[in-house]
């Protein structure tokens, strides 16, 4: 077992004090969980890749023990998956002579951990040496997915593809006519008689809802004036729809009454829904079936990497029991 002390000596002697010595210490259970290729993968190689992908999210966090501790136990055995495939993936790019220069590795080194990346790689536990090989694996395995996954699938997405999957968005979400419109409401006993009212007064002396309103209202009536609604088509009751389609704009409906209340509609405006032009977003469909293709050939990719070198699931829990737990914090 290493504490975290012990951690930052095992990654590299001479190093600073580790981030896990705080009050409390991060306990970890190093061993040989799988070999590939001959070279082995351990627990620390899995808490290494897990220390640069919180580094990258949580460096808020980077000197808390329990949150650490939190995050390698609910994701190391997702990590260790991925880096079983980085290591065939490794594997593969070796077979087809892939080479990342020393220049990509040093400038992806300076743009995570600044300019002062001996320091910083301190502050972790990490020496050089050792960011600079978990930084050529994970440039390598991007420049191998560029290769074998993403350009693969750039290809395969068709154009033709691409307008079918335009038609389908359009008969999936149909343009969507637009309505703003208000509603003249009136309630009392005689609703109906003041309704007709209402309507002679709008369409012979052009008055105003709001008018309206100051001039029929009576102890025993009530008038009332929505505030503009502004709907989608597939928002509106079809009872409004159903006036609302007689009208054009600023011109009123004769009122439709029912139960204790009548109510005269004015259309303020309508406009006719719009698809967006093929052109203007067919890039971006492009782009959402290219990572879909891609998602399935980097599974393809991955799985034949993994029956290739012997890496099945059956062999993984023989060497990985179901339950092992190799984080303590003590």
């Amino acid at each position: 077992m290493l504490p975290a002390g012990g951690m930052g000596q095992s990654m590299g002697q001479g190093q600073g004090p580790s981030l896990f010595e705080q009050e409390q210490d991060l306990v970890i259970n190093n061993r040989v969980l799988v070999r590939i290729n001959a070279k082995p993968i351990t627990v620390m190689d899995v808490v290494r890749k897990m220390d640069l992908f919180f580094y990258r999210q949580y460096p808020e966090l980077a000197t808390s023990p329990v949150a650490r501790y939190q995050f390698y136990g609910s994701a190391w055995e997702t990590m260790l998956t991925a880096l079983i495939d980085d290591y065939l993936i490794v594997a593969d790019a070796e077979e087809k002579g892939v080479v990342i220069s020393e220049g990509e590795i040093r400038e992806e080194l300076e743009n995570l951990f600044g300019p002062d990346v001996v320091f910083n790689l301190d502050g972790m536990g990490l020496s050089l040496a050792e960011a600079t090989e978990m930084l050529k694996m994970e440039l390598t395995v991007q420049r191998m997915n560029m290769m074998m996954v993403r350009a693969r699938a750039m290809t395969d997405v068709k154009p033709k593809e691409v307008r079918a999957r335009y038609e389908q968005m359009l008969k999936d979400n149909p343009p969507q006519n637009s309505w703003v419109y208000r509603v003249l409401s009136i309630r009392g006993d005689e609703h109906e008689r003041v309704a007709q009212e209402a309507s002679k007064l709008l369409n012979e002396q052009k008055l105003p809802f709001e008018e309206i309103v100051a001039t029929l209202s009576t102890p025993d009536i009530e008038i009332s004036v929505s505030d503009d609604y502004q709907r989608e088509e597939g928002s509106i009751s079809l009872g409004h729809m159903a006036v609302l389609q007689t009208l054009s704009a600023g011109a009123y409906s004769a009122p439709l009454s029912k139960d204790s209340v009548s109510r005269i509609f004015c259309l303020g405006d309508y406009q006719e829904g719009e698809s967006t032009p093929f052109n203007d977003i067919a890039e971006k469909i492009r782009s959402e079936i290219v990572q879909e293709v891609s998602g399935k050939f980097n599974e393809e990719y991955r799985m034949k990497l993994r029956v290739h070198y012997g890496m099945t699931d059956q062999y993984l829990s023989e060497v990985v029991p179901e339950g092992y737990a190799p984080f303590a914090l003590r």
